[in-house]
């Protein structure tokens, strides 16, 4: 029997030990890292950053040396034939004047190599400098892909914090309430108090067990939301081991974080319209280069074979060899002025970019001032709701001791448990919006930057 239960009790440690190690167990910073590496819409904008690459390479192959082979056989079931004079053969036929002559025969194989290379074209050069603006833009996306993930991961963490700390004070409140239920039950039953006095806690049971419920479903969607920005499956478990602590983290350093200066390049958006205005810069001078000629150097090769019968995999004959090498100049002199109508366009585009920047410029200094207003607004806010939570609890404890000992009626109760749940509900908010407010603050002053 005691072997048995040996057994059994091995096999529940092993159970809850497999339990344990499916879980994985995030902190705050954990949860960060691990969303910058694994979240859906970074690997996105990595893969289109891979693909800007890509196409730089794919653009400076152009300049590069072109070398291109070909194998050809021409067969001619009927060779061309060509009216010459007659008076110039050696015995002329009489009474014909042209007489008609087969240059060719039936068989003729080729075997090519062509060589070519861009010594000069402006545009070329321009969408050299153009593919590195566009590489740039990919890697700021990425950035800026990774700054809003580490946004929505802190909200998100700090709500799914707080609203398992309502989860717990909830199921402290309902407890509470269903032990003052069962004794006023018993009281009724005795006769020593009114049906009125059981009704009455009986509907604060009910409403404190509705917002539990509810507050419970509220933290199952933040859980599961905060795994789809990490990039985790719904399916796997995860622990969040940091707690109440983050915020009073921030509640310590928040002096520090207002103190430090507004810093426009350290924003990726503002360094994204920067790059745009480069591209279009880039795109004006490209249509200007179209002015310009384009100059290439060439070489082409060929060993030509001709026969009555298909020989062209016989290499022991003749083959006649043709080169030629040169240089190409190819200039548009008048293109009918879509020249200047596309270049008048790329300068519109500058412009439209430089007003956006300009847009840019002033809407990230309000953004930070709002950013600042409302952190220091929710710290505030934060710290005199904590104090209502104290002051309603104090109230509480107070009012069900009075209850307890028959001073305080069923009416003086519930006022008192109404209080209560909504300081408590007025904190958590209170909190949220600080995280929220916290983590604004610090994506524009730049903190999240790698």
């Amino acid at each position: 029997m005691n072997k048995g239960k040996l057994v059994l009790s091995g096999l529940a440690l092993m159970a809850l030990s497999v339990q344990l190690a499916a879980q994985r167990a995030f902190s705050l910073h954990d949860a960060r890292r691990y969303a910058t590496e694994h979240a859906y819409s970074v690997k996105d904008k990595q893969l289109e950053l891979e693909k800007a690459k890509k196409t730089i390479t794919e653009t400076a192959a152009i300049g590069l040396p072109q070398v291109s082979a070909e194998a050809r056989h021409q067969y001619n079931p009927q060779i061309p034939q060509t009216p010459l004079p007659a008076i110039l053969l050696p015995n002329p036929p009489e009474g014909v004047d042209f007489v008609l002559v087969q240059f060719g025969v039936p068989h003729q194989s080729t075997y090519g190599l062509q060589a070519s290379q861009l010594l000069f074209d402006g545009s070329y050069i321009v969408a050299l400098l153009a593919t590195r603006v566009f590489k740039e833009l990919a890697r700021n996306d990425l950035e800026v892909s990774r700054v809003e993930v580490l946004d929505n991961v802190t909200r998100t963490y700090g709500t799914v914090i707080m609203t398992g700390e309502l989860v717990s004070i909830l199921e402290n409140n309902l407890e509470v309430l269903r032990r003052i239920y069962r004794d006023n039950q018993k009281l009724y039953n005795e006769g020593f108090i009114e049906e009125q006095d059981v009704d009455q806690v009986d509907i604060l049971v009910n409403t404190v067990s509705n917002q539990l419920d509810n507050t419970r479903r509220q933290h199952e969607i933040a859980l599961m939301l905060l795994k789809l920005q990490m990039g985790i499956s719904l399916e796997e478990n995860i622990v969040l081991t940091d707690g109440l602590e983050i915020f009073e983290a921030i509640d310590q350093d928040a002096f520090e974080l207002m103190s430090k200066p507004f810093d426009l390049m350290a924003d990726y958006e503002y360094r994204g319209i920067l790059l745009q205005e480069q591209a279009a810069r880039l795109q004006v001078k490209r249509y200007q280069m179209n002015y310009l000629p384009s100059v290439t150097g060439f070489i082409n090769h060929q060993q030509n074979m001709f026969g009555n019968e298909f020989k062209m995999f016989d290499f022991n004959r003749y083959w006649i060899p043709v080169t030629v090498m040169g240089v190409s100049l190819n200039w548009k002199i008048f293109t009918g002025f879509d020249r200047y109508a596309k270049t008048s366009k790329a300068r519109l585009d500058l412009l439209r970019v430089q007003n956006a920047k300009k847009q840019v410029e002033d809407a990230k200094q309000v953004e930070y001032d709002r950013a600042k207003s409302e952190f220091e607004f929710s710290i505030n806010n934060m710290r005199i709701r904590r104090k209502n939570l104290e002051t309603a609890s104090r109230v509480r404890e107070k009012t069900l001791i009075k209850y307890r000992e028959g001073v305080a009626g069923s009416f003086e109760l519930t006022q008192a448990e109404n209080q209560l749940l909504d300081a408590q509900s007025q904190y958590v908010q209170s909190m949220i919006q600080l995280i929220n407010a916290h983590s604004a603050l610090n994506k524009i002053l730049g903190n999240y930057n790698n």
